[in-house]
């Protein structure tokens, strides 16, 4: 698990991360797409240097042959990946290795660019929300997964487990919904016009 390395890793006091989680699934069959070990290039390559496990050509390989699942950690300091991926490594068997992820580089805001789900601060989780899953489409009331309260306490890992907004996500959700909703009212406007 995770959150139980993060913890072991990343001492209590100073503890505030969020955890996105995602999946890169490269379609390299695909003509003129990218291969893999461009794509690695692209993540590894370049400045400023990213730290990683895995060699370029390692990268590359494994972006061919399986599609990877991430967990995007923001708040671990440099100094401190070492150790979390030695503790990574020695309690998971689905673990691959880690990359660090610079989201200044296009490519791996393209890949990385998963909006946070968690946000471990110091023995406390939260489960993070946008306006958009707790108001939905059509603007009924709570849609947040509560079963994932549960869950998460079950684990018993954590102090507290809580509900909390994430308002960089929810203030993209409402830019969002407001250039639909001026999209949707100029083509009524358009269709108006049209009609006179």
């Amino acid at each position: 698990m995770t959150f139980r390395q993060l913890m072991r890793v990343v001492p209590e006091f100073r503890r505030d991360l969020t955890v996105a989680v995602g999946n890169i699934f490269i379609h390299s069959g695909l003509t003129g797409l990218p291969k893999a070990p461009a794509i690695a290039a692209a993540l590894l390559a370049g400045a400023p240097k990213v730290w990683s496990m895995h060699s370029i050509d390692g990268l590359g390989t494994l972006l061919a042959d399986v599609e990877v699942a991430f967990a995007l950690v923001r708040g671990v300091r440099r100094d401190q990946l070492d150790d979390l991926h030695q503790a990574l490594l020695a309690e998971s068997e689905s673990y691959l290795g880690a990359v660090e992820v610079n989201l200044r580089r296009p490519t791996h805001q393209h890949f990385y660019g998963a909006s946070p789900r968690y946000r471990l601060i110091e023995a406390d989780l939260r489960l993070l929300y946008s306006a958009k899953e707790y108001y939905g489409e059509l603007g009924d009331w709570d849609h947040r997964p509560h079963e994932l309260l549960d869950e998460w306490e079950s684990e018993e890992i954590f102090k507290s487990v809580a509900w909390e907004e994430n308002k960089e996500q929810s203030a993209a959700d409402e830019r969002q919904a407001e250039e639909e909703l001026s999209e949707w009212m100029a083509v009524i406007d358009r269709d108006e016009a049209a009609a006179d």
